[in-house]
């Protein structure tokens, strides 16, 4: 998965919505690494690539003077071409006014699905929750990287999701460039 990386700041804020939909039992509900997921990729973008991309998600960032700001909180589902145990499951958290579309990949054949809408993950849920608002999030500084991101069953296969967890890994990320050199 290729995401985006909001600076150390911005994340606390996130971790911190994070863990009050957790306090207050949001059900079916798993953590997420507090990233934007952008597309799901048949294979990890190489370096170039990255920095490509970290220079056209700049550029999708200077309507907004070049910083992504928060708005409500959304419920981005997984595509259909996302492996099956993702179908059913939803990355919840506040929008951020970030545009998407294929256009920030271009000419890149790894890309299986670019998601619909910009969402900071703070959850991975079933259902929407009713959670309260995670106040406002603002940042300019970010880097693009390849996720990955897995579930795991300790439970085995259709049974209690009881014993389900997910891990991640973040790859190396290629900060997005300073506003002033894309004006």
């Amino acid at each position: 998965m290729a995401v985006l990386v909001p600076h150390g700041e911005s994340r606390a804020a996130a971790r911190a919505h994070s863990a009050s939909l957790f306090a207050g039992g949001v059900e079916g509900a798993w953590a997420f690494p507090w990233v934007l997921p952008l597309a799901l990729l048949r294979r990890p973008l190489g370096r170039e690539e990255l920095k490509i991309l970290a220079g056209r998600l700049r550029e999708a960032s200077l309507d907004g003077g070049g910083r992504i700001q928060s708005g409500e909180g959304a419920a981005l589902p997984f595509p259909e071409s996302a492996p099956a145990p993702f179908r059913a499951l939803l990355v919840y958290g506040p929008a951020m006014d970030l545009p998407l579309s294929p256009g920030l990949f271009g000419g890149t054949d790894g890309v299986l699905h670019v998601f619909s809408r910009a969402v900071l993950g703070c959850a991975i849920v079933t259902a929407p929750p009713t959670a309260p608002d995670a106040g406002k999030i603002s940042f300019r500084a970010a880097a693009a990287a390849n996720m990955l991101y897995r579930r795991e069953d300790a439970a085995g296969p259709g049974e209690d999701t009881a014993g389900l967890f997910f891990t991640w890994k973040l790859g190396k990320p290629v900060w997005l460039p300073p506003v002033k050199k894309h004006r």
